[in-house]
């Protein structure tokens, strides 16, 4: 192989690396500072089911989207309340953790009803579940079932817990 071969190969193959280097840090970079939202936006801005992927995977018809629509507008405002009284829940937790002594009974009453908040997000959220879930066929059923175990368990889940 000549010489001036081997000179381009060598230059392609540097320009090649440091591309990757830079995509590579450019990324990471961007991960790191990446501040995620940690509110479901669906919550503030309403779930529009007539763009869904839901609606393709599930084939929903109109009337069932409309029902599932009314029923997310139903359930919205209580799910804004419950977030907004668990915020100011951890502000008070946050606001005694500032203190050079903070009380500790105090921190586990406001522990508690965090927990207790949570809870009731919790069953809000199954009992909403159920609601729309009567809404589908036992087809769509079937196949909401599937596609939220999916999400749950499958390894790139949001809520996977820690290995």
């Amino acid at each position: 192989m000549s010489k001036k071969a081997i000179t381009v190969i060598l230059i392609i193959s540097v320009a090649i690396n440091l591309v990757a280097i830079f995509t590579i840090g450019y990324n990471w970079s961007k991960v790191r500072y990446y501040r995620r939202d940690t509110s479901p936006g669906w919550i503030d801005k309403g779930h529009d089911f007539r763009r869904s992927i839901l609606r393709h995977k599930l084939d929903l018809t109109e009337d069932q989207i409309d029902v599932i629509c009314e029923r997310q507008e139903d359930m919205r405002p209580k799910m804004l309340s419950l977030r907004e009284d668990l915020f100011a829940k951890r502000k008070e937790l946050l606001t005694l953790l500032r203190e050079p002594e903070p009380n500790r009974a105090k921190a586990d009453s406001i522990i508690r009803d965090i927990v207790s908040m949570q809870i009731g997000m919790e069953k809000e959220v199954f009992e909403h579940l159920c609601q729309i879930k009567d809404v589908f066929t036992p087809e769509q059923q079937e196949r909401f079932s599937t596609l939220f175990e999916q999400q749950l368990l499958h390894p790139g889940g949001m809520h996977r817990p820690p290995r």
